[in-house]
């Protein structure tokens, strides 16, 4: 995922603001958000062509939540430079971390209108897919085929995803399975795979995927969660559980693995 500039840029852009670090409260915390969001402001009225300035404002919102003035932020931004690729990626990942799909979409297909990079196009496809989109699978031609470097892999992918997501599930494994075949360590195909195996009822072939996962990626923790799923289906409590202890002790804040674990104990 493409991350906007850091927060810790604000000390780098201009020393002067200042914020006490010390506050332990939410008040006094919230308190000082909002007077860094002041004077990021400030900064960029004063600055209006600093796109730097202008970046560490929405990312400033977006910490924080304010998902709206990022956005709105955004689109100032990009109103600078409107032939910015980049600007507008960004303006997708605000979209799509919303939970705007159809926004994020039209964005992401802005971004790669401007400037053809394959990793919009591989993001691209991969909304597509998930959202049953049909285009994936042009995307999916298109990262195939293409002439500078070699993304096969995430080509295989976006079709095993698209598959997958209509219902089509015998026909995406054998895509995530080549996938693999190209990078055995492309833990998003053993995810995906693994959902799709356990969506048809296959849990002792997802679990082999998850396995071979975490044999590979010990802190994968998605895929300890996926095997606690698979254990439950197989009347494995005690592995289950231990299964769901593993992610939680390596995500502390993975809620589906809390639910489960709850449910068992």
């Amino acid at each position: 995922m493409r991350r906007l500039l850091p927060f810790f840029i604000i000390a780098i852009v201009f020393i002067g603001l200042s914020c006490n670090q010390n506050d332990s409260t939410d008040d006094a915390a919230q308190s000082t958000a909002v007077t860094i969001q002041q004077q990021l402001k400030e900064q960029v009225n004063k600055y209006p062509d600093s796109i730097l300035l202008r970046e560490t404002l929405i990312q400033n919102y977006r910490d924080s939540g304010n998902y709206d003035s990022a956005i709105a932020e955004a689109k100032n931004t990009i109103a600078k430079d409107t032939t910015n690729g980049a600007l507008w990626d960004d303006l997708f990942w605000l979209y799509y971390e919303d939970q705007d799909t159809a926004n994020a979409i039209e964005s992401l297909e802005k971004a790669t209108s401007l400037t053809p990079d394959p990793k919009y196009y591989i993001t691209l496809g991969s909304v597509y897919a998930q959202t049953k989109n049909e285009n994936a699978l042009v995307v999916a031609d298109k990262l195939y085929s293409y002439p500078t470097a070699d993304y096969k892999k995430e080509s295989l992918f976006i079709r095993g995803l698209y598959y997958s997501s209509i219902g089509e599930r015998e026909k995406a494994v054998p895509f995530f399975d080549q996938s693999l075949e190209i990078d055995y360590t492309y833990f998003d195909a053993y995810r995906e795979e693994s959902i799709c195996l356990y969506n048809m009822g296959k849990y002792e072939e997802a679990l082999k995927k998850l396995q071979k996962a975490v044999s590979i990626k010990s802190d994968f923790s998605v895929a300890y969660y996926w095997m606690g799923r698979c254990y439950e289906k197989l009347n494995n409590k005690k592995d289950a559980i231990n299964s769901y202890q593993l992610a939680l002790q390596i995500d502390p804040d993975y809620d589906e693995a809390k639910d489960a674990l709850s449910k068992l104990q």
